[in-house]
């Protein structure tokens, strides 16, 4: 080897060597300054305590000392002190996070001549003590307050108080008085897994509804037309509103209390039942309220607990449901699509007929000036039967606009069978809870019922653009785009 490539090999490996041990000495730094300031954000932590050993807090301040205990390990939490109740777990978490995620800014003052009274600590507005496994810490929030509203804080660790004030953040005040009822458990059911077969209403001006379940399906026994199905899915969208059912405040803490009977609750406004087997396993009753919220809450008893809530109006609107409310909407138009092989449409008086044959759509009449756009037939077939009702009229409900030969839709099977049969009438408005609605009244083979479908979603059908003209392929002149024609413009064939 030379003596030249022998120094540039030398002076390589030096180079390499040198910057491995820059690399190192900075990996080296760079941990070291992120244990540091690891460290020093530990220490900022006002209270250092393990969120799964935690097993009582204390919160006392002025308006009154709440007491929440846990056998820890993420057991479930419990309100022992002023009231004995189960607790809101998502509020009392967060409480728990954030109290546990408070640092201090800074300490203001250390030593053993601090005149507390200057921070307000001789006399603190509210006091958190925190219990994790052997170890208690307590803190104190001052009655005054920094220039910019940041508190001052005191902190005690197994009752031996810390000569020293910390700075810590305005939210300190939001946790330590966090009031009761946020804290306890809102919902006024609190059996989520309830099972039943039998959901019984008491509507307003004494009208009832009553649904049973018998072999998995659910009909109307009163308050409605048994001939119409019920869906299962709109019963259980029923029961998951009202699991969702929340309490605003606790009126009196016992129904046989001197509040609850000033408030009188003699007058049900309406109730639920739900019962298994004959009995009944869970009910809820509303009553006015007397004062200044009876326009916008009501008095709420449920059968699970002794006390007295307090709930918004729209609570009892929710129960307040009719037998429309829980109907199948789908029933009168549902029809396998794949069983759909004809399809008979008469718009306006025109008429168009398409077939079903070898995976495609296509007019019955091969002579047709026009030919059928085979993509909308199929999406027209799909949307008809998937189609649910705005509303599914009394018997006594005659249909408006609604005449023989005019507006028409016909799907046959295979075998020729009518499967569905659907006929409609022009649009028209009404009002609907207030608002001016367009609707538009349809009859089917399925249900001698007057059924109401919005014009919105009637006009979604595109009912009048199956035909597209045919184009024709000629070698002496360019293809035109075709233009869609409307079932309308299409002359009877």
């Amino acid at each position: 080897m030379s003596r030249k490539k022998s120094n540039f090999v030398g002076t390589a490996v030096a180079a390499a060597l040198v910057a491995g041990l820059a690399g190192y000495a900075y990996f080296v730094e760079f941990k070291q300054k992120n244990a540091e300031q690891e460290q020093k954000d530990n220490d900022a932590l006002v209270l250092r305590l393990e969120q799964e050993k935690l097993t009582r807090i204390e919160l006392h301040r002025s308006s009154g000392t709440i007491v929440l205990t846990s056998s820890g390990g993420g057991a479930e939490w419990a309100i022992v002190e002023p009231v004995q109740d189960s607790v809101d777990s998502t509020q009392v978490n967060a409480l728990i996070e954030g109290l546990l995620g408070e640092k201090s800014s800074e300490v203001v003052v250390e030593g053993e001549s601090i005149d507390w009274k200057t921070y307000g600590l001789d006399q603190p507005v509210t006091r958190l003590v925190m219990k994790a496994g052997d170890r208690t810490r307590e803190v104190k929030i001052g009655s005054v307050k920094s220039f910019d509203g940041a508190l001052y804080a005191r902190v005690a660790e197994g009752g031996k108080e810390e000569n020293r004030v910390l700075l810590v953040s305005q939210s300190w005040d939001a946790h330590l008085s966090k009031p009761l009822i946020d804290l306890r458990d809102k919902r006024l059911l609190k059996n989520e897994d309830l099972t039943y077969d039998t959901l019984s209403l008491q509507r307003s001006g004494g009208k009832r509804l009553k649904l049973v379940k018998k072999d998995d399906k659910w009909s109307v026994v009163q308050g409605g037309d048994p001939e119409i199905p019920v869906a299962g899915s709109r019963v259980s969208q029923f029961f998951h509103r009202v699991k969702g059912f929340r309490a605003t405040d606790v009126v009196a803490e016992d129904k046989a209390s001197a509040e609850a009977k000033r408030q009188g609750m003699t007058s049900v406004l309406t109730s639920l039942d739900f019962s298994q087997n004959g009995k009944s396993v869970w009910n809820l009753s509303l009553y006015p309220l007397k004062g200044n919220e009876s326009e916008s809450h009501r008095l709420a008893l449920a059968s699970d607990s002794a006390r007295v809530f307090k709930v918004v109006k729209a609570v009892g609107e929710d129960l307040d449901k009719g037998a429309e409310a829980f109907y199948d909407m789908n029933f009168p138009f549902r029809v396998t699509a794949a069983d759909v092989v004809d399809l008979d449409v008469l718009n306006s008086g025109t008429r168009v007929r398409a077939k079903f044959e070898n995976e495609k759509w296509t007019l019955a009449d091969a002579s047709a000036k026009n030919e059928l756009d085979a993509e909308k037939a199929k999406e027209l077939v799909a949307a008809l039967v998937g189609l649910e009702a705005f509303r599914i009229r009394d018997k006594s409900v005659m249909p408006r606009g609604i005449r023989a030969g005019e507006n028409e839709i016909v799907l046959r099977s295979r075998s020729g069978q009518v499967l569905l049969n659907v006929s409609w009438g022009a649009p028209y408005s009404e009002k609907v809870d207030g608002v001016e609605t367009k609707l538009v009244d349809v009859r089917t083979n399925l249900l001698a019922r007057t059924l109401t479908v919005s014009e919105a979603t009637w006009s979604a059908l595109l009912i009048q653009s199956l035909l597209k003209p045919k184009v024709e392929t000629k070698a002496s002149a360019p293809s035109q785009a075709a233009t869609p024609v409307t079932v309308g413009e299409a002359k009877k064939n």
